[in-house]
């Protein structure tokens, strides 16, 4: 199961198409000669699926102290560094997370970063707008219901090749070193040891 996080995984009509960890993963399952059923949902719901129920593979999975005993980690897939980003045309001025707390972040629910700014003392009800996915992020962005989000150049990049935007678009405010992030592949607590071992 996973959510639609280009290029990480690229969904279409519903069904994963393509993308960098996709392809890493589907090569994994293959490799191991497991039969897959593949799940796209938002992430909050993967996320639970992943924690509550056995058997369950969940990709692109951040890997933090917090998270280490939530899940089996198989294998890391991607490496990016994330930055909470603005559009250049609201030439928003903040370089510091104190400065950003005066505006609106959109963050996804059980996502690393939401998990970082809320121990930053962000919150839901106040500068924290809580939304589905990432494209849902960018969207809230354009539509001024946001000031910024958390996103990587690669990222960025993936979501204007399907909008009318490019990088130039955009301003990257405040990098996050403590979100540089370690994507890996995990199972979930009670899944089959021979799932894992294979």
């Amino acid at each position: 199961v996973t959510e639609d996080l280009p290029p990480l995984q690229i969904v279409k009509n519903g069904q994963l198409h393509d993308g960098l960890a996709y392809n890493q993963v589907k090569r994994i399952v293959e490799s191991a000669n497991l039969t897959a059923k593949w799940m796209v949902a938002p992430w909050s719901r993967a996320y639970q699926m992943a924690v509550t129920e056995p058997n369950v593979l969940l990709f692109s999975v951040v890997r933090t102290p917090h998270r280490e005993d939530k899940f089996i980690w198989i294998g890391q897939l991607y490496l990016m560094e994330i930055a909470l980003v603005s559009l250049k045309s609201k030439q928003i001025n903040v370089s510091t997370l104190e400065q950003a707390k005066s505006l609106l972040v959109g963050a996804k629910r059980n996502d690393v970063v939401f998990d970082f700014l809320e121990q930053d003392g962000f919150r839901a009800d106040n500068n924290i707008v809580v939304v589905r996915d990432t494209t849902d992020t960018f969207k809230m962005l354009f539509k001024g219901r946001v000031d910024l989000v958390p996103a990587s150049k690669m990222v960025i990049e993936a979501y204007c090749k399907n909008s009318n935007c490019s990088l130039q678009d955009f301003t990257f405010n405040i990098p996050l070193p403590n979100m540089v992030q370690d994507f890996y592949l995990v199972a979930s607590k009670g899944t089959d040891p021979k799932v894992i071992e294979a």
